[in-house]
């Protein structure tokens, strides 16, 4: 039993269900626990969108970092769903399989690889980001790349909101990649 009660998009504030007319049902996610509390949703949406609108970093970057904090809090949502634009910038199922062990993972960067241990520090161990952590990062980040935190410290939220609204061992039956006004394409989990 969901330990917050989703609710169903017909059930959201107008303000909410216009805002999310274009975003396909198995994304609205942790929208629907959200969704009892109209204004934090908005403003939760708000904050993505403006992290995500301003970010220096690649998407296909944004796209590894949330999906191996998803890997780390096991949600199905997260971990099933795949945003268009990080797969048109590179972001394949072989790749999404390789993150169970990203230091094995031949498609990796130097970058990408200091991102992940990041996330994976971020998302099992806060207290474990020290200045080694950031000087690593900043091998291959500026300062203005700190949207690295904020798409980090969102995804591990994002991730415990999720799961207040599943149940457990749930997982959508496909994996849907996020097209902006079309349907959801599948693509084979791992």
């Amino acid at each position: 039993m969901a330990r917050v009660t989703p609710m169903e998009r017909a059930d959201f504030d107008e303000r909410l269900r216009t805002r999310t007319a274009s975003l396909e049902e198995v994304e609205l996610g942790h929208l629907r626990m959200f969704a009892h509390s109209p204004d934090v949703a908005l403003a939760w949406l708000d904050f993505i969108g403006g992290v995500n609108a301003a970010s220096t970093l690649s998407r296909r970057l944004v796209e590894l970092v949330r999906l191996r904090i998803a890997f780390h809090n096991q949600c199905p949502h997260c971990m099933a769903i795949r945003f268009e634009d990080g797969v048109r910038d590179g972001i394949d199922e072989t790749l999404v399989c390789s993150l169970e062990k990203p230091e094995q993972a031949a498609d990796l960067s130097p970058a990408e690889r200091a991102a992940l241990t990041y996330a994976d520090l971020t998302a099992t161990n806060h207290f474990a980001v020290d200045d080694a952590t950031y000087a690593m990062l900043r091998q291959h980040f500026s300062e203005r790349s700190s949207s690295l935190a904020s798409t980090s410290r969102s995804s591990s939220a994002s991730a415990g909101f999720r799961r207040a609204g599943s149940t457990p061992r749930t997982c959508p039956s496909a994996i849907s990649t996020r097209r902006p006004a079309a349907s959801a394409s599948r693509m084979t989990p791992c």
